[in-house]
């Protein structure tokens, strides 16, 4: 029985969704502002009824994604022999604060390097060669990572799997708007 994944990225206002089995993919991306919650489980659904960083082509990115609240989600990747090794993990971070990389050659991609081009324009320089402000996460991409970590034996079962919040608070408070306090 071939191995089926699914695949789901909805970090930012585009709603990404993959399910591959055995070599066919099958895929849902699109603009959803806010409702990506109440559409998840019904693409899902449509997928299935069908059969059931990797894009951009770069081997060295920085992924830098409009957080709203002035602040990005940045992480800095780069492939050595196709592998992607994790340079600066996820976080969030005001634009000009963004951790350095070493040498250059690096690609920008994400929606923050059309919102933020200045501030990240300055703080990289002459790193960055080219920018894809208008690449957005694909659980495509999703696929083609999970599929060696599970073909090894790596896989984490559905019931154990759980997301990662880079930033677990989207608001402040009245009180906490008034006092100045950051996230």
């Amino acid at each position: 029985m071939p191995m089926k994944i699914l695949a789901l990225d909805a970090s930012t206002e585009y709603l990404s969704l993959a399910v591959a089995t055995g070599e066919k993919l099958y895929q849902y991306d699109q603009l959803v502002g806010q409702s990506a919650s109440q559409l998840i489980l019904p693409q899902i659904q449509s997928l299935l009824e069908m059969a059931l960083a990797q894009a951009s082509g770069a081997r060295r990115v920085i992924a830098a994604s409009d957080a709203r609240m002035k602040e990005v989600y940045h992480a800095v990747y780069e492939k050595h022999e196709d592998v992607w090794r994790e340079v600066y993990s996820a976080g969030v971070y005001k634009p000009a604060n963004v951790p350095d990389v070493d040498g250059q050659d690096w690609v920008g991609v994400g929606t923050a390097w059309k919102v933020y081009a200045d501030a990240l324009g300055q703080r990289y320089q002459q790193k960055v060669i080219s920018t894809l402000p208008e690449m957005t996460p694909k659980a495509e991409a999703i696929i083609d990572l999970a599929k060696p970590i599970f073909e090894a034996g790596q896989g984490v079962d559905a019931s154990a799997a759980r997301p990662i919040y880079i930033r677990n608070r989207v608001a402040l408070t009245a009180k906490e708007r008034e006092q100045g306090q950051r996230l």
